[in-house]
């Protein structure tokens, strides 16, 4: 087949031997209520966690709802470099942990 519309009704049952498209993951804004920033422990080596970079997400939001700014805020409370936070920022939206960002602009 090679109607998307004919594909995704057809998926709809299960006999009918064509798969479901996966659901998009669905992006949860970090609590409101959290007033301190997440312990930021730089990971050892090249491994970055998923773990840590819902800590970056957290880190981030919480400085956009203090009108921080993100890298340079988190740069510090890690002890790394501005440009460390930005490949940090970039993994975690790569990996669907933070949501696509806006060119040009924080967020």
């Amino acid at each position: 087949m090679s109607n998307w519309v004919a594909e995704s009704w057809f998926a709809q049952f299960a006999e009918s031997g064509v798969r479901q498209a996966s659901m998009p993951q669905a992006f949860e804004p970090p609590a409101a209520e959290a007033d301190d920033f997440p312990v930021l422990d730089p990971p050892q080596g090249s491994r970055i966690t998923d773990d840590f970079l819902v800590r970056v997400r957290s880190a981030y939001a919480l400085c956009l709802r203090r009108g921080l700014p993100p890298a340079p805020t988190i740069a510090e409370l890690a002890a790394v470099s501005p440009r460390t936070v930005h490949k940090w920022v970039y993994t975690a939206r790569t990996r669907g942990i933070m949501p696509p960002g806006n060119r040009g602009r924080v967020g």
